[in-house]
């Protein structure tokens, strides 16, 4: 880099504090919204669990509203990007890139448990457009996960299942997360040991059974439930292929 485009180290440990001061601000805001609401929520409160004077807070940001639309945006943006990554990925089987976006998604709600939960609480105070941004993301999240468990269904990977219910309770499974979690929690569980727990459980409830044989379990009984798992699947797909 030139001599002349070098970044003042001055310049640059003043950005760093920003983008700290800012994130910390983006926090704390995200906490008091989803306990007290954010119409109940004033900025001087904000601001006092900062430490911080209204005049300083506005050095940081423009209003409420900006406030609120700065500590939702980018979550479900990223969770779409991220389940089109790990879609991508043909060195993946189609329950492994299951297991790769409940990992992803649960740690990343156990990391930031006061903003997804903000986000499930918020929705009537964002403005119309923003509204439809985040449906419309929602739609595409869900439209992945459900391409996936499909695709396993198809591959006999994932028992027969209908793929778009299994995908809303997969998804209410990771968001629920932000309902309950919390750093401080006694039982002490980060949120890499909370990923990979629920990793299992999705893992656990999806895959096919290895001995789909009438003697494996039930005699008679039991290669009937198969067959109707198996019909209704079948039903499905040829509902949604005419």
């Amino acid at each position: 880099m030139p001599a002349n485009e070098r970044v003042d180290p001055k310049r640059r440990n003043s950005d760093a504090r920003r983008n700290l001061v800012s994130q910390e601000i983006l926090e704390n805001a995200a906490a008091l919204f989803a306990r007290r609401g954010f119409a109940s929520t004033s900025l001087q409160e904000v601001a006092d669990s900062l430490g911080l004077s209204r005049s300083a807070l506005y050095h940081y940001i423009g209003g409420k509203d900006e406030l609120l639309s700065e500590v939702i945006k980018g979550l479900p943006g990223q969770t779409a990007a991220r389940m089109k990554q790990i879609r991508a990925r043909t060195d993946l089987t189609p329950l492994e890139q299951i297991s790769e976006v409940i990992a992803d998604l649960a740690q990343r709600v156990a990391g930031s448990p006061a903003r997804f939960r903000l986000l499930l609480l918020s929705q009537g105070d964002l403005s119309p457009s923003m509204r439809s941004t985040l449906q419309r993301t929602r739609r595409t999240i869900l439209e992945e996960l459900t391409a996936m468990i499909d695709a396993g269904v198809r591959a006999g990977e994932i028992r027969p299942v209908d793929p778009e219910l299994a995908a809303f309770g997969l998804l209410g499974m990771c968001n629920w997360i932000a309902t309950w979690y919390r750093p401080d929690m006694p039982d002490g569980h980060s949120p890499d040991e909370v990923a990979k727990e629920f990793c299992e459980i999705a893992v656990a409830g999806l895959k096919s059974d290895p001995e789909r044989r009438p003697t494996a379990a039930g005699g008679p009984q039991h290669a009937l439930r198969l067959l109707r798992e198996d019909l209704e699947y079948l039903e499905r797909s040829l509902e949604t292929e005419g």
